[in-house]
């Protein structure tokens, strides 16, 4: 009981000046903004929803095998160090934000799952952790030293390892929310609502105009006696005579 209460406290609170405002959402997502602190920082960072937002819509950038190749073998070099820890944080957050705007976009039912939301709060915690990084970069101050690689790269390690267990708790609460969502109905076909019945192709190729009038006038006419059959000729039933002795 406690562990559900727990994040209802985390709203209710004296001022609204400094702490985030209520909404109506799973427990882990009551508030409108996650502050966490960042790397090498005493402050708390603030992950708004404008922030989740203006992520989410820049374009993600297809990883290729050249991305992967151009910084050289190792050993790096300083240059190529800095160069590849820069092409990194300019990549994850937004990715990050688009996966947090595919959870918000679920139904209730399956955002309220406690996997999901525990998901949810691992992608929101590693953006916080994040966003300084990238918000020093967009202002010019991009990572350029040894010094600064090395912890943004511990940084990351920790992130890693932060989610190994991504894939499998998201597929648990999948699994656990698919009793209470209905499949889709499929539209009916427009062919079998508003097309009219008819023959079958067969049938159709089959019988011939002049084939259904001759049907119809031999329903309609009787039949005919059979002619009698001529009887054989006297000259040929009469037995030839025999020749005199």
């Amino acid at each position: 009981m406690n562990r559900l209460v727990q994040p209802m406290r985390r709203c209710r609170i004296p001022s609204l000046a400094h702490y985030p405002t209520c909404r109506i959402a799973p427990a882990i997502w009551r508030c409108s903004s996650f502050s966490t602190a960042s790397p090498g920082s005493e402050t708390g960072y603030n992950v708004t929803d404008a922030d989740i937002m203006a992520l989410s819509k820049l374009r993600q950038h297809s990883l290729s095998l050249a991305d992967l190749v151009k910084h050289g073998r190792p050993p790096l070099s300083e240059k190529s160090l800095l160069s590849s820890a820069n092409f990194t944080l300019s990549l994850l957050p937004i990715r990050l934000a688009h996966r947090l705007q595919a959870l918000r976009n679920l139904p209730y039912i399956v955002v309220s799952n406690p996997n999901i939301s525990r998901i949810y709060s691992t992608y929101l915690n590693s953006l916080s952790i994040l966003l300084p990084y990238w918000r020093a970069a967009a202002e010019g101050r991009p990572i350029h030293s040894l010094e600064e690689e090395i912890r943004f790269t511990n940084t990351l390690a920790e992130l890693v390892a932060m989610h190994t267990d991504t894939i499998p708790i998201l597929a648990r609460g999948f699994l656990e929310c698919r009793r209470y969502i209905s499949p889709p109905r499929s539209p009916p076909s427009s062919t079998s609502t508003c097309a009219p019945a008819s023959a079958p192709a067969s049938s159709r190729s089959s019988t011939s105009p002049s084939t259904s009038a001759a049907s119809l006038t031999s329903t309609r006419r009787p039949a005919r006696p059979p002619a009698p059959s001529t009887p054989p000729s006297s000259a040929s039933s009469t037995p030839p005579s025999s020749p005199p002795p």
